[in-house]
């Protein structure tokens, strides 16, 4: 890590977020995700992130199927929300903080994706492993 350049994540970080609500449908998310080819999106609360949904998070609680049946079937009160499945606690890093010290975070708790807010606690922007890699390497 030592030859990972002192940049500031502001300058890699996204700015134009897609972000999930705590009461999205996971059908909705799921849906988005394949969509826009998206692996994972903050859920926000209020503007703060208060979690993680990703592919992942809903392949792993048997949701594979998800789209087909959200076809298949009516929507109905018990359909299950984003914040049953979300990931948390969420990572987050300020805009002035390191490359190196995003990527160390990301590597101790092994999540593809942080989510940078302000001094309030509200979301500014995202940064993911691809930001990072193109970071690094110069593109």
């Amino acid at each position: 890590m030592k030859k990972v350049p002192y940049t500031p994540i502001r300058e890699v970080m996204s700015t134009k977020v897609v972000t999930s609500s705590p009461d999205d449908p996971v059908t909705k998310v799921w849906e988005m995700m394949v969509e826009k080819d998206f692996t994972g999106l903050p859920v926000v609360r209020d503007g703060k992130p208060i979690g993680m949904i990703t592919r992942f998070d809903i392949l792993r609680k048997a949701w594979s199927r998800i789209s087909k049946e959200s076809e298949t079937r009516p929507v109905d009160s018990t359909q299950t929300h984003v914040e049953k499945l979300m990931s948390s606690p969420i990572y987050s890093v300020k805009p002035d903080d390191s490359l190196r010290t995003t990527i160390e975070m990301m590597l101790k708790h092994d999540v593809g994706r942080i989510s940078v807010v302000d001094d309030d606690g509200r979301l500014v922007g995202i940064v993911d492993r691809n930001d990072l890699i193109k970071s690094y390497s110069g593109e």
